[in-house]
């Protein structure tokens, strides 16, 4: 999975740094990518993030996460809202 969207990821970097195409002399055209489906582990990857289950895994703002033991065995990450702080530190 990491190798095949690594690739992926490479090439769209490479159309961010632009093509050179010659119409009546060299001209460098950038593409970006402006909307895509994925997955979470890959939408991570392609955005550089922290999954979300990581303390800052929330890609809407910058609250720190917190992980409840629900059990001896299992437990559940949650982002609280802080009235105070909305948008994290």
């Amino acid at each position: 999975m990491d190798n095949l969207l690594g690739l992926k990821k490479n090439d769209l970097l490479k159309l961010e740094y632009g093509l050179s195409i010659n119409i009546d002399g060299y001209q460098n055209y950038k593409f970006f990518l402006m909307a895509a489906v994925f997955d979470k582990t890959a939408r991570a990857a392609v955005l550089n993030l922290i999954n979300s289950y990581g303390y800052f895994g929330c890609i809407k703002c910058y609250q720190k996460g917190q992980r409840l033991m629900l059990t001896k065995t299992s437990s559940k990450h949650t982002y609280p809202y802080i009235k105070n702080n909305p948008d994290g530190p």
